[in-house]
């Protein structure tokens, strides 16, 4: 009997993998739509001030990258001659809507800040950062699809105002939309 239930339990396991697998996936959403990004202002978790995002340029670019291509050359017998190489600079296919903001002035005390971010496309921010090294600013959010809140921290600077800024960049998955936001933040000694 224990044998025969065995047997009816592995069966109906069995045809449930097997009818599963008939279904077929459907597209989650149509992929021909563009990117969008947009960006709220910068609010504090502490004591809720807004600081203004301003927009400083906005512009439609095409990246691309430099490749290296080896030439080389033969002479009628077969036997090499020279070998040269040159740079050439092969754009991206498609164009990326890049935009930049004015400077944001951050204040002295560590503090967690959010940017909400709309959107019709996964993004990602990876951690911020200043030409000349050193970490003020940390990503406690550094990806999310559609609408969602990226939020990031300050530590408390107690040295001067802060010359080089951080960039925080905030980029679609797919590369077509890019916000970069400079972050300042004023320290304890002053100028």
């Amino acid at each position: 009997m224990r044998k025969l239930l065995y047997f009816l339990a592995s069966g109906v396991v069995i045809g449930g993998l097997i009818t599963s697998c008939d279904n077929e996936p459907k597209n989650p959403g149509d992929y021909s739509i563009a990117s969008e990004m947009s960006l709220s202002d910068i609010v504090s978790q502490v004591d809720g001030k807004v600081y203004a995002l301003q927009v400083a340029r906005s512009v439609d670019s095409v990246f691309g990258t430099n490749v290296t291509v080896w030439d080389t050359i033969w002479d009628d017998n077969g036997e090499f001659v020279e070998r040269s190489s040159r740079e050439v600079w092969v754009p991206a296919k498609f164009t990326t809507k890049y935009v930049e903001y004015e400077p944001v002035f951050l204040p002295i005390p560590a503090d967690t800040f959010a940017i909400n971010i709309y959107s019709n496309a996964k993004w990602t921010s990876p951690q911020p950062t200043r030409p000349r090294g050193g970490v003020q600013f940390y990503n406690l959010t550094t990806g999310g699809g559609g609408d969602g809140t990226l939020l990031f921290r300050s530590d408390y600077n107690e040295f001067y105002n802060t010359t080089a800024p951080a960039a925080l960049n905030i980029y679609s998955s797919d590369s077509t939309v890019y916000h970069k936001v400079l972050l300042h933040q004023y320290g304890e000694i002053g100028d």
